[in-house]
C-alpha cells in the first residue's frame, strides 16, 4: 500500500490546511458547533491520526517502513536482506502535527457540511409536511 505515502507530500498537505485549518478554527469560534459537537469531533480527529498508524508502506530506495497517513509520522529501519527491522521506531513530530492538523479541521469541516445537510433535509421535510396540510380541504360534517 505505497500509494498515500507516494502520492501525498508535505507540499499538498500543507495547501490542503492553508484553507482547511482557518476555515476550522473559524468554524468552532464563529459558534456555528455547540462546543460540545466541536469538540467531539476534534476529538474523531485526533483518534482518526492514531488509527492511520496502520497504513503501512515500506519506501523501496530507503528500507524504511512507513506509518500514518496521509504524511508518515512513523518510521523504522529494516534490513534488506532479512526483512527484519534494523532500528527502533521513530515519530517525526512535524508530520504528526501536520496530520492531527489534518484529520481536526477535515473532521470539523465535515462535521459542519453534515450538520447544514441534515438542517436542509429536516427542514424541506417540515415544508413538505405543511404543505400536505394545506392542500387538505376542511372535511364537511356527517350529517
Amino acid at each position: 500500500m505505497g500509494f498515500p505515502h507516494d502520492a501525498v507530500q508535505g507540499i499538498h498537505l500543507l495547501h490542503w490546511l492553508t484553507i482547511a485549518a482557518p476555515l476550522a478554527t473559524v468554524v468552532v469560534v464563529s459558534g456555528m458547533l455547540r462546543p460540545t459537537k466541536a469538540a467531539r469531533l476534534l476529538l474523531v480527529g485526533v483518534v482518526a491520526t492514531f488509527a492511520t498508524a496502520i497504513v503501512t508502506t515500506v519506501a523501496p530506495n530507503s528500507s524504511h517502513v512507513r506509518h500514518g497517513a496521509p504524511l508518515a509520522f512513523l518510521r523504522m529501519g529494516l534490513d534488506p536482506l532479512t526483512g527484519e527491522p534494523s532500528t527502533a521506531l521513530t515519530v517525526s513530530r512535524m508530520c504528526f502535527i501536520a496530520d492531527l492538523a489534518f484529520w481536526c479541521s477535515s473532521a470539523v469541516l465535515l462535521g459542519v457540511l453534515i450538520q447544514i445537510l441534515a438542517r436542509r433535509v429536516r427542514q424541506g421535510r417540515r415544508q413538505a409536511v405543511r404543505a400536505r396540510m394545506r392542500r387538505r380541504s376542511p372535511r364537511a360534517p356527517a350529517v
